[in-house]
């Protein structure tokens, strides 16, 4: 047990075969993360003139959660990495602080719901799919 505690303090290679396998694995997935990150940001600010105009808002803030994950993880595997396998949970919760309330944007605008709790007549969901 003392041998897994030293392990756990020392800083991790980048060379992902010199690492345990749990470990090479979560980097990994960090870089994975990274890149499907920044591919999907790319994604929606590029094709944001090929949605309808109503759903151009939601590729906006769609790429803006997505590009503030793909800086944040490079910073979580750095500190991953330093400090031998230890969870970045303080980055994590930071990363949500930035997203979060942009999902919690994104969601209304995906399901164009401006108008809906207005009362107005015929906007129910029941209305419109009969």
């Amino acid at each position: 047990m003392q041998a897994f505690r030293a392990a756990t303090k020392a800083p991790l290679s980048i060379d992902y075969a010199a690492n345990p396998l749990l470990w090479s694995i979560t980097l990994y997935l960090f870089f994975a993360g990274t890149v499907a990150m920044g591919a999907d940001a790319l994604c929606f600010f590029l094709l944001r003139n090929e949605v309808p105009p109503a759903y151009r808002g939601t590729m906006v803030v769609a790429g803006l959660i997505c590009a503030i994950a793909c800086v944040h993880y490079p910073k979580m595997t750095n500190v991953y990495q330093a400090s031998g396998g230890r969870f970045p949970t303080a980055l994590r919760y930071v990363d949500w602080l930035f997203t979060t309330p942009l999902l919690l944007v994104k969601f209304p605008l995906l399901l164009r719901m401006g108008g809906a709790g207005r009362g107005s007549s015929g906007s129910s969901c029941s209305s419109t799919l009969t």
